[in-house]
């Protein structure tokens, strides 16, 4: 678990960057540069997970992420203002995480892989479809998504550190 734990520090990182970007904190290119790696990362991570670890389901949901940012940073890249496509994207990928996160309530393997992952799933849920409604449809809640990003970003990014730790203390899990 400790490869789900490296990404989700990085999708910890991206939203934050993400969030600070919509709040005009910061350049559009230097979101894309942190875009571009996390969608790299997870892209790897998800690879290895379904085709080494076999564990298909779960190689497939990190492929949510990392579509999701590969497709953000090429948005930046190509200075792309309309962004309908992404945002019913993001409609099916708020979809999908509805049951990824019962999935994972049913058959988590302890506390931090069941339950809190569960919730997690259902926060970016609720991310993604912000996103539908800020980009897909066009609402203006510009604000209010990038201070769930920031949020949803320090939370994932300290339960992707979380992860680690069972290296180097065990049996905390």
């Amino acid at each position: 678990m400790s490869l789900l734990g490296m990404s989700l520090v990085y999708v910890g990182f991206v939203l934050v960057i993400n969030g600070l970007w919509l709040l005009d904190k910061l350049v559009a290119k230097d979101a894309m540069i942190m875009n571009y790696f996390t969608g790299i990362v997870t892209f790897l991570n998800s690879f290895y997970t379904a085709y080494v670890d076999k564990i298909i389901i779960a190689g497939a949901q990190g492929l949510l992420f990392s579509f999701t940012y590969l497709w953000v940073a090429t948005n930046i890249k190509r200075d792309q203002e309309d962004q309908r496509a992404l945002g019913w994207y993001c409609l099916m990928v708020a979809i999908t995480a509805v049951p990824s996160g019962i999935l994972t309530l049913i058959e988590g393997t302890s506390v931090m892989y069941g339950p809190v992952l569960a919730v997690i799933w259902w926060l970016w849920a609720f991310l993604w479809f912000l996103f539908f409604l800020l980009l897909g449809l066009g609402m203006n809640i510009t604000r209010f998504t990038a201070w769930v990003l920031i949020g949803e970003g320090v939370l994932t990014g300290i339960y992707g550190f979380i992860l680690f730790l069972p290296q180097y203390m065990p049996g905390l899990f």
